[in-house]
């Protein structure tokens, strides 16, 4: 009876953990390479050449909104943008679309994979 319980209780705390978290990766679809990637307060250990993705990443979705801020670096020049935080779990893609290098900005989408 005692095993049933124990069991019971960690499937619960295995459900209620999966719930808060994030899965999300990095696309890049712009022309640039982009390195120094920092997403969610999380630095992934990726260099992105024009077409590549980072693999997926797992967060905890327990951060402020000021964490929600995509920042890479691209031709000598450090951009940031605030993304917008998934409501619903599930796989995320944030995708680098372009790169304005004159006015440094950044047009970045999102969409659920």
């Amino acid at each position: 009876m005692f095993l049933k319980f124990v069991i019971f209780v960690l499937l619960i705390v295995f459900l209620a953990s999966d719930q808060d978290r994030i899965t999300f990766k990095v696309v890049n679809k712009s022309k640039h390479t982009l390195s120094q990637i920092r997403l969610f307060a999380m630095n992934l250990e990726e260099t992105l050449a024009p077409t590549e993705e980072t693999k997926y990443y797992q967060v905890n979705a327990s951060f402020s909104s000021q964490e929600a801020v995509l920042m890479l670096f691209s031709e000598g020049v450090n951009y940031g943008i605030y993304v917008p935080v998934p409501q619903e779990n599930g796989y995320i893609s944030y995708i680098v679309d372009s790169i304005d290098v004159k006015n440094r900005n950044i047009m970045v989408t999102f969409q659920a994979d």
